[in-house]
């Protein structure tokens, strides 16, 4: 075993650990409180939403750690989990609150994780699953989280949009759903509760009392069957967690196949593995990559087509444009090479290709490694300002899917030029 192989090998370990830690707040015990109100873990809710033996590609499951809010260090996985599972054969972004973080309750990262899931879906016309039991906003940080734009109203106002896109938006309430958590049950396309379990309502029992001096149970006000036989404010009422799962699988049963557009080709696998980036990616951040070995390292066949192989060698080689298969699917590549510095050669290169592949309409695969701009009167003169702006307009305006593989630094406007 070589030693990067080793570092490398460590370092998932670690990781592994973070996940874990992540993904399992409260221990058992809260598996067990779960359990005596006839709930079950979001994760395994998801398992079952998804189709069998599909996988589902949990975002963001470590955001959260070290936020250091007002009486809280840990959000563990921001309190939500996000990602994309198929259900009847159609991709579909899902978020589930996860009572078992402060009741689910939204903080700022919250906000943040759950509506990049929302953009991400309405940017690749994703449908939208969310399983609500949340307490709302935490309300010791109101100020941060519900009057702004990108704050909690946000979340609906996304909601609304992507349904008038067509995109279905389709509630699970799980539990209760309080104050503005209420309306992730009132502003979906179709909404399903659990008899006994799931409540929605603007004002709970507490401040209806308090109020208005009306004293009523949790039921009574804003229950399952309140809103699915009397406020019409639900659609589906479902005796318990799993057959609120199977309804939400028969609502989007009847939608519309998802197609790829673009011809896919026989998947074929990388030669080298990919397993060869063990002993190919440096374990510091100040040594340069390899840029070429990292592409045949996750290219079908480790075929690289490179566009302007020998255009400005030294400078304009610091980056490598061109084109791959993974999985039989074919990907533009912008990839970080050596130092990763971009110059203005590479500036010039990287922009002229991105609008290739958006007029193609190919997706974009950026590898960073980059310590950003290169600086100084020569640079300057040589236009590494405007040129640099040409990137960053380049990939804002490409209408294609965009995935951002950092392996190494992500300084300064690199990070805008390259994602």
């Amino acid at each position: 075993m070589t030693d990067k192989k080793a570092f490398w090998e460590g370092e998932e370990i670690k990781l592994e650990e973070r996940r874990q830690e992540a993904i399992w707040p409260g221990g058992q015990k809260a598996v067990d409180t779960l359990a005596k109100r006839g709930k079950r873990p979001v994760r395994e809710l998801i398992r079952d939403l998804t189709d069998p033996d599909t996988p589902f590609f949990e975002l963001s499951t470590i955001a959260g750690f070290g936020m250091n809010y007002p009486g809280v260090e840990n959000v563990h996985c921001a309190g939500i989990v996000t990602g994309i599972g198929k259900i009847h054969g159609n991709w579909t972004m899902i978020m589930a609150s996860d009572s078992r973080v402060k009741a689910g309750s939204y903080f700022p990262i919250t906000l943040k994780k759950h509506m990049r899931a929302q953009a991400i879906a309405e940017q690749n016309g994703l449908n939208c699953v969310y399983i609500a039991d949340s307490g709302g906003v935490f309300l010791p940080m109101q100020a941060d989280v519900f009057p702004d734009d990108q704050h909690f109203g946000s979340i609906f106002y996304n909601m609304a949009r992507m349904s008038a896109k067509g995109l279905r938006q389709v509630t699970i309430s799980t539990g209760g759903n309080t104050a503005g958590g209420a309306y992730i049950v009132f502003m979906a396309c179709e909404s399903i509760m659990i008899d006994q379990q799931s409540f929605s309502f603007l004002g709970g029992p507490p401040l209806v009392k308090m109020a208005t001096g009306e004293e009523i149970s949790a039921e009574n006000l804003g229950g399952a069957k309140v809103h699915t036989e009397i406020s019409g404010g639900a659609d589906h009422l479902c005796k318990d967690q799993t057959d609120a799962i199977q309804r939400a699988r028969q609502l989007l049963s009847l939608t519309k196949p998802q197609t790829i557009h673009l011809h896919r080709y026989e998947p074929r696998e990388p030669d080298p593995s990919s397993k060869s980036l063990y002993d190919i990616l440096p374990v510091s951040p100040y040594i340069g990559i390899d840029g070429w070995k990292v592409l045949k390292a996750l290219a079908d066949e480790s075929e690289f087509i490179e566009h302007k192989k020998n255009f400005a060698p030294g400078r304009g080689s610091n980056i490598l444009v061109g084109k791959i298969r993974i999985k039989g699917i074919p990907v533009g590549v912008v990839a970080s090479n050596g130092s990763g510095i971009i110059f203005h050669e590479c500036a010039k290169k990287v922009a002229e290709w991105v609008v290739r592949c958006s007029y193609e309409k190919i997706p974009l695969l950026f590898i960073q490694s980059s310590p950003g701009y290169m600086i100084g009167s020569e640079s300057e003169h040589a236009g590494i300002g405007k040129y640099g702006a040409d990137m960053v307009r380049a990939v804002s305006c490409a209408q294609v899917p965009r995935i951002q593989l950092v392996i190494g630094p992500d300084n300064g406007a690199a990070n805008y030029g390259m994602c």
